[in-house]
Parts: C-alpha cells; structure tokens; sequence
C-alpha cells in the first residue's frame, strides 16, 4: 500500500515537472520571435 502512494506520488510530480517544462518551453519558443525580450523574460524568470 505504501508502495502505490510513493509511486502516485511520484507520477503526479513527473507530470507537474512535465507540465510545468511544456509551458516554459511555450514561452520561449514565443520569445524566440522577439530576441530583445531574452534577457528581460530571463531575468524575471530567474531561470
């Protein structure tokens, strides 16, 4: 039992960071259009 809750938990946190990854990879393929933005977008991501 202990077991399946470790590995729910541990699937909810791979799809969070996957999610999470996808979404910035959204915004910077936005970015990409604007390359003046990169460093004002960088710097207030604090990536």
């Amino acid at each position: 039992m202990l077991a399946y809750f470790l590995f729910r938990s541990l699937l909810s946190d791979i799809n969070n960071i996957t999610r999470v990854a996808f979404f910035r990879l959204k915004n910077i393929s936005k970015l990409g259009r604007h390359p003046f933005r990169w460093p004002v977008a960088l710097t207030l991501k604090g990536l």
